[in-house]
């Protein structure tokens, strides 16, 4: 997968302590996982559901929604969850530099997924 992100070391110490009492928690891993692709998926459309503002586009315009976005946004998906973690992400090769910037060609991120890359998680998401 092009962007990746890991749910095992993001965790309240309370919501760890909580899933530590849980002998399988993959159901609950799964279900977090789901809520994460549905907000991100959401995130498109949704502006309150995104970790920041998009950046505008070139021309100052608003950055809205498009062609690649869409297919972006279809390819979000969980993956099947281990013992102790769940994966989500997807498969298109820009979703990174879309989610969090490109320097090199001078892209802006335009975050859709509810995870930072310094771990936090969007409210809405933790309220899932």
């Amino acid at each position: 997968m092009s962007a990746i992100m890991r749910f095992k070391d993001l965790l309240t110490p309370a919501l760890q302590r909580k899933l530590d009492q849980i002998a399988d928690k993959r159901p609950v891993l799964q279900a977090m996982g789901g809520a994460a692709v549905s907000v991100a998926e959401r995130a498109f459309t949704d502006t309150s559901l995104r970790l920041s503002p998009w950046a505008p586009k070139k021309d100052g315009s608003k950055a809205t929604l498009k062609g690649q976005d869409v297919v972006l946004a279809r390819s979000l998906l969980s993956m099947p969850p281990s013992a102790d973690m769940i994966e989500v992400g997807s498969d298109r090769d820009y979703a990174r530099a879309q989610n969090f910037g490109y320097t090199p060609r001078n892209l802006p991120a335009r975050p859709f997924f509810p995870i930072a890359q310094d771990g936090n998680v969007l409210a809405a998401v933790e309220k899932a």
